[in-house]
């Protein structure tokens, strides 16, 4: 295994998570200022990006031998061949930890934050239809309007 192009395509993985989590937290800022024309740019930005990360994954799997191989199974594999590769790899894979765990957090963040504005999005809907809709009176016997209380429904009884 030849752990120098391995290196290298590493180092292509890590710069290509960092620029995730950058997309990631501009995507979560484009959220809270409800910026919602540049939320469709965002995402495509993202899913280019994964696209290029499959496709160094795809070269590191090639250059493993058709595998693919964790970090740790690599740190052992360099313990073995090429110990000077230790120390990259072990700083590696602190790298690949802390940006996933980053790139997970702000998924998450992004995913309430939407599902948070849907449901005001709903609640200012339900509020608008209420004050735009008439609002249906009945007149008494004495000619006092009184609010009817009926209700529309699709429920049909069969007798």
């Amino acid at each position: 295994m030849d752990f120098h192009s391995l290196m290298d395509i590493m180092n292509k993985e890590i710069v290509l998570y960092a620029d995730m989590r950058e997309l990631f937290a501009a995507k979560k800022l484009i959220i809270i200022q409800n910026e919602v024309n540049k939320l469709s740019e965002i995402d495509s930005r993202i899913i280019e990006h994964v696209k290029r990360i499959e496709k160094v994954n795809e070269e590191r799997i090639k250059l493993t031998g058709g595998t693919h191989l964790n970090i740790t199974t690599l740190i052992n594999l360099a313990r073995k061949k090429a110990p000077q590769y230790i120390c990259n790899l072990e700083r590696y894979k602190e790298q690949f930890s802390t940006l996933s765990k980053e790139i997970s957090e702000l998924y998450k963040e992004n995913l309430e934050l939407l599902e948070y504005g849907i449901s005001l999005t709903d609640k200012s809907v339900n509020i608008i239809i209420g004050v735009l809709s008439p609002k249906k009176t009945n007149y008494s016997k004495h000619g006092k309007e009184s609010v009817s209380n009926v209700v529309l429904s699709t429920i049909v009884r069969v007798v």
